[in-house]
C-alpha cells in the first residue's frame, strides 16, 4: 500500500496521475467549495449544473460516477454526498469513507485520489479520522485489493504535516495484515486435497441412454431412432417424459477414446441396458459409430445429372437394418438418352427400372 500527497490547487492536481477522482460534498454548500468547487470550475461547472438540475443534491451517501475527459489527469471522477454539514460527525465521517471505498472495490479501483472527507481538526478529530479512514478500507477492500492501493491524500499542507506520521503506520498496519491474510489463504490452497478433471463414475454414466431418446445437452441435440441402442444411463423414472430425457453434457474427457472399455454391469436393468453402446458425443460422431458412414457428394443438377439408387445392408447392433441411399452420378453418355436401364447383373432393385435423367 502506498501514499503519497498533494495540495487542493489545480496545478498541482495536474501533476497527479490516477485512475479516479474522489470528490465529497454537502448538501447545504451552495456553490461547491474546497476541492469540489475547484473541480467544479475546471470542468466548465459540470456539477454544478447537474446539482441545479436536481440530478444530485448531495445527500448522505449519495453516489455519482462520471467520467473526466481531457481537463483533469482522472479518467473518472466519482462524487458522494455527505448530507447537512450540521449532522457531521466522527459517525458520519466512517459511514462516507466506507461508502467510498466501498464503490471503489465494486469498481475494482486501487489506484485513486481523494481528501478526507469535511475538515480535519475542526468537523472531526484527527485520531477519529485515521480510526474511521482505516476501519473503511478493511471492511471494503479484500487483502489482496488492499496490498495494490496507491492513494492520493489532496490535503492542505498543515494538514499533510498532521496527518504524514500517523497515516505511514496506517498503512504498513494495513499492508501487514493484507500480507497475514494472504499467507494464511495460501497456506489452506495448500493443504486442501489436489483437483482432478478425472470425472466419477456416476458423472461419467451420464449422456447415455437406450431406446428411442433425445440426448438434450447445452450446446447440441441429438435424435435417434427407436432400434438403435446407443448409450445407456440411469435415468430416473420420475425424470421420463415420453422418450425425452434430458441429461446434462459430459465433463470433458469423460468419453476419451484412450479410455479403456466400460465395464458391462451384472444385471442390466430394461432403463439401462448396456448391449451394443456406444459414446456419443456429436452428430457426425454418432452416424460414424453406428455404420452410416460420412455423407455422400451432393448430386450435380443439369442434363446429364443421372441417378442410380441402391440398396446395401448395415450392421447395426440389435438387428440388421437396410436403407436406401443416393449414390454418386454416373459418367454422362456420350449422347443424350431418355432412361438409364438396368443392368442385367442384378445390382438394382426390381422397382429401379431406370430414373429419368
Amino acid at each position: 500500500m502506498k501514499i503519497r500527497y498533494a495540495e487542493p490547487d489545480l496545478q498541482e492536481l495536474d501533476q497527479q496521475r490516477a485512475n479516479c477522482l474522489v470528490l465529497t460534498a454537502f448538501a447545504d454548500d451552495r456553490p461547491l467549495r474546497d476541492l469540489a468547487g475547484r473541480v467544479d470550475w475546471r470542468l466548465n461547472g459540470r456539477l454544478s449544473r447537474l446539482i441545479q438540475t436536481e440530478f444530485i443534491d448531495a445527500h448522505l451517501n449519495e453516489t455519482m460516477l462520471t467520467p473526466v475527459g481531457t481537463r483533469l489527469p482522472f479518467t473518472r471522477l466519482l462524487f458522494v454526498g455527505m448530507g447537512r454539514r450540521s449532522d457531521f460527525n466522527e459517525e458520519r465521517f466512517a459511514d462516507v469513507c466506507e461508502m467510498v471505498f466501498q464503490s471503489l472495490a465494486r469498481l475494482h479501483i486501487t489506484d485513486f485520489a481523494m481528501s478526507l472527507p469535511g475538515r480535519i481538526g475542526l468537523d472531526v478529530g484527527l485520531r477519529q479520522a485515521l480510526r474511521g479512514w482505516e476501519d473503511g478500507i478493511i471492511s471494503a477492500f479484500p487483502a489482496e485489493m488492499i496490498s495494490r492501493l496507491n492513494v492520493c491524500l489532496v490535503e492542505s499542507a498543515e494538514v499533510q504535516r498532521e496527518l504524514l506520521e500517523p497515516m505511514r503506520r496506517v498503512a504498513m498496519q494495513l499492508s501487514e495484515q493484507a500480507q497475514q491474510a494472504l499467507d494464511q489463504a495460501l497456506e489452506t490452497a495448500q493443504s486442501m486435497p489436489p483437483v482432478t478433471n478425472e470425472p466419477s463414475p456416476s458423472q461419467r454414466r451420464r449422456d447415455w441412454s437406450t431406446g428411442m431418446v433425445r440426448i438434450v445437452d447445452n450446446e447440441s441435440e441429438l435424435d435417434f431412432d427407436e432400434n438403435d441402442e446407443i448409450s445407456v444411463a440411469d435415468v430416473p423414472e420420475g425424470k421420463r417424459r415420453s422418450g425425452v430425457f434430458s441429461i446434462p453434457k459430459a465433463p470433458p474427457g469423460a468419453f476419451d477414446s484412450s479410455r479403456a472399455a466400460r465395464p458391462t454391469p451384472a444385471e442390466p436393468t430394461p432403463a439401462a441396458s448396456w448391449k451394443g453402446s456406444v459414446p456419443v458425443t456429436s452428430r457426425s460422431e454418432a452416424k460414424s459409430q453406428r455404420g452410416l458412414g460420412p455423407s455422400l457428394p451432393r448430386r450435380p443438377s443439369g442434363q446429364w445429372a443421372a441417378v442410380r439408387r441402391s440398396s446395401l445392408q448395415y450392421d447395426i447392433p440389435g438387428q440388421n437394418r437396410q436403407r436406401d441411399f443416393e449414390t454418386p452420378p454416373m459418367s454422362p453418355p456420350s449422347e443424350p438418352v431418355d432412361r438409364i436401364r438396368r443392368p442385367t447383373s442384378g445390382a438394382f432393385n426390381s422397382s429401379d427400372e431406370g430414373v429419368d435423367s
